[in-house]
C-alpha cells in the first residue's frame, strides 16, 4: 500500500486557510480533486445496475417501490466498503441494494495525485411498473 502523507487545505471563517497533514491510508474523503468514477460514467452505472439488482418477488408482487440511498466508501483499489443503507421506502429493498453494491469496481478518486478512499452515494430506484429498470 502506498503510506504517503498528503497536505489538505481546510478554510475557517474568514476563509483563512488551515493546512492539515493527513495519512491518505485511512483518511475517508468527501471532496477530492478527481472523484471516483464508475466504467462508462453513469450510463455503464445505470446498465450495470439494470442488468444485476434482482427486484425483490415479494415487494414486485405488492407493487412497492421507491428510492434507496446507499452511501459507501470507494476504496484506492476501487472497490466499494462500508455499505450503508442511508433511506429506504422499505426494508425488503435493503439486502438487495448492499449486495450489488459490494460487486461494485470503481477507478478510484485522487487528491493531490495520490489514490485516496472517497465516500459516495447511490441512489438505487425500483419502479414496479418497470422492474428492470433501476
Amino acid at each position: 500500500t502506498n503510506n504517503k502523507k498528503i497536505i489538505v487545505t481546510k478554510y475557517q471563517y474568514p476563509k483563512l486557510p488551515v493546512h492539515i497533514v493527513t495519512d491518505t491510508t485511512t483518511a475517508v474523503f468527501i471532496a477530492v480533486q478527481k472523484p471516483p468514477l464508475y466504467p462508462g460514467g453513469d450510463d455503464g452505472l445505470h446498465r450495470y445496475l439494470n442488468k444485476n439488482i434482482v427486484y425483490p418477488s415479494n415487494l414486485l408482487k405488492k407493487k412497492k417501490g421507491g428510492q434507496v440511498w446507499v452511501s459507501f466508501i470507494v476504496e484506492k483499489d476501487g472497490s466499494a466498503t462500508d455499505i450503508k443503507v442511508v433511506r429506504s421506502p422499505n426494508e425488503g429493498f435493503n439486502a438487495e441494494c448492499i449486495r450489488v453494491t459490494k460487486t461494485l469496481k470503481y477507478i478510484n478518486g485522487t487528491q493531490n495525485g495520490y489514490p485516496v478512499r472517497v465516500l459516495n452515494y447511490l441512489t438505487i430506484k425500483f419502479d414496479p411498473s418497470n422492474p428492470s429498470k433501476h
